[in-house]
């Protein structure tokens, strides 16, 4: 399991809700740059904890810079793709799970804690498309 590739995903999605809760003016502004907000300190705390992890498991993490840019057309609905690929990505990373390498319960444990709170997000987000 490479964990370097789920602190890369998360930094997406922080990278790509950043953009949305400093550019979106549309309708539900508020709502929208409030959950942008949750979810890019979200996703940066837990870049962070699996990047500590790493840390514990004798991994070396680094950054991926992110390349993004914001389409005013597109609204908030690049976030919400975002989420369900990076959420889609951590599963499979995790379907990956090598217990020859130190990856224990303790790691999927909170591997799984992190999609949850993304799937969350991702549908406090899409509640918010027009029907």
């Amino acid at each position: 399991m490479k964990l370097q590739s789920i602190v890369n995903s998360l930094y997406s999605v922080y990278a790509e809700a950043k953009v949305i809760h400093w550019n979106y003016t549309s309708e539900n502004f508020a709502a929208i740059h409030a959950l942008s907000k949750d979810i890019y300190e979200f996703a940066e705390g837990a870049a962070d904890t699996v990047a500590e992890r790493m840390r514990f498991l004798e991994l070396e993490p680094q950054i991926l810079l992110v390349d993004t840019e914001y389409q005013k057309d597109q609204g908030f609905e690049p976030l919400i793709m975002v989420i369900e690929e990076k959420v889609a990505d951590i599963y499979n990373e995790m379907n990956k799970l090598d217990t020859k390498k130190g990856v224990n319960k303790t790691t999927e444990n909170m591997l799984l804690t992190i999609t949850e709170q993304l799937e969350k997000f991702h549908w406090l987000l899409k509640s918010h498309l027009p029907e």
